[in-house]
């Protein structure tokens, strides 16, 4: 599956601009300084963020991201309000990453560590597949944006999801605190450009 859809995505005709860096602190896979906030080439997968995946869902994070940037940088390109347009892509995306993943990614019931964490802290992610009431959880420990450990956790609904990541001290929502992550100097050249309050979102 993943293959094919590779060779689905890779057969746009259009130019897409996407960058490859390894343990950035300035992404976290693909999330960071996207296209959304400085322009169409500064799309950045963090292959040190893939590394640490379950090989399916590395493969799923891969195809997730080309996908939204193709949507980005081609058919969405004109969309003057570049969070709409993000939200659109991302819609196609997570089409895409379900494709090979083999579930749907409920970003709803996303659990993570709540702040202050001094950077290290924990985000679980859940899957739910068509058919079973089972949910697989994707547990990841991060350092600010650089992803350190991930596994799969499987529970038997999405109530007993819940349920694990309260009694482990974690809050809904993902709870980032990249902003003392990033170099001094990095974000005293960005921080103009609004940057730090897309990415505080």
């Amino acid at each position: 599956m993943f293959a094919l859809n590779l060779r689905r995505l890779l057969g746009v005709a259009a130019s897409v601009n996407v960058n490859l860096d390894y343990d950035t602190p300035l992404a976290l896979i693909g999330q960071g300084l996207r296209s959304t906030v400085i322009g169409s080439n500064a799309a950045t997968i963090d292959v040190g963020d893939i590394e640490p995946l379950p090989p399916r869902v590395a493969a799923a994070a891969i195809i997730h991201e080309l996908a939204e940037q193709i949507q980005l940088q081609t058919t969405l390109s004109g969309v003057a309000n570049r969070n709409q347009a993000f939200a659109t892509a991302h819609r196609t995306a997570l089409g895409h990453e379900a494709g090979i993943s083999e579930g749907v990614r409920d970003e709803a019931n996303q659990f993570s560590s709540p702040p202050p964490h001094g950077g290290r802290w924990e985000w679980r992610v859940p899957y739910r597949h068509p058919g079973s009431p089972g949910v697989l959880g994707l547990h990841m420990i991060l350092d600010g944006f650089r992803l350190r450990t991930a596994s799969e956790v499987r529970h038997q609904d999405m109530d007993a999801f819940i349920s694990a990541a309260r009694s482990a001290g974690l809050v809904p929502g993902v709870q980032h605190e990249q902003r003392a992550e990033i170099p001094a100097a990095v974000r005293a050249a960005l921080e103009p450009q609004g940057i730090f309050r897309a990415l505080r979102r």
